[in-house]
């Protein structure tokens, strides 16, 4: 069985969502392995002194324990445009694994464009490394169906700063703009305007 991962934002030496990453982290693992006890994280990292300014990826890999954890510089991607490529109804990325394969076959396809909008069943459901959050110049949509529900997805929900409903090809008209969220990007960090959006 392939290992699972969470990455986690540290800024300036603050870990940040920490405790919607518990939550995920102890939710798979109790789906995966049956386990009853909580792994908190924070009694697994430190912030080394080298990575206390700027910005980092926490990278915590684990089973039924925490196996790794690495402190890796992050950058935020440049994504200045999009092709909607459709995924198999069979694939499944509802836990953060360490094998992103599948993921990768998806994002190879996206041709000339910067990154790829997986359709699945009909529904728009993630890019290859992000959640989706549309703007159509009121509110703040995501889609209802992701692969992963995100901890960057689930604290703006939490917020009220995005909602959830079923988007389709047909929707992106009503849109202006999307953004990719993850634990590392928050709203309006990658921004993509619809009119950059190509078919497969």
């Amino acid at each position: 069985m392939p290992k699972l991962v969470e990455s986690i934002k540290v800024l300036n030496g603050a870990i940040r969502l920490l405790d919607l990453h518990n939550e995920r982290l102890n939710q798979a693992r109790q789906r995966l392995f049956g386990t009853t006890d909580f792994i908190r994280l924070e009694n697994h990292l430190q912030v080394p002194e080298n990575c206390q300014a700027g910005l980092f990826k926490c990278r915590v890999v684990y089973e039924k324990a925490v196996e790794s954890v690495e402190w890796i510089p992050y950058k935020l991607p440049v994504i200045h445009s999009l092709r909607v490529v459709e995924a198999g109804s069979g694939l499944d990325y509802s836990l953060k694994f360490t094998d992103r394969s599948e993921l990768a076959r998806l994002h190879a396809r996206r041709g000339d464009c910067d990154e790829v909008l997986i359709l699945k069943d009909g529904e728009l459901t993630d890019a290859s490394f992000a959640n989706l959050v549309f703007d159509d110049g009121d509110r703040y949509w995501t889609p209802l169906n992701p692969l992963l529900k995100g901890v960057k997805r689930a604290y703006y929900l939490s917020q009220n700063r995005i909602f959830e409903r079923r988007i389709t090809l047909a929707d992106l008209p009503s849109f202006q703009s999307v953004h990719l969220i993850n634990a590392m990007l928050d709203l309006g960090d990658c921004r993509v305007d619809c009119a950059d959006i190509r078919l497969d």
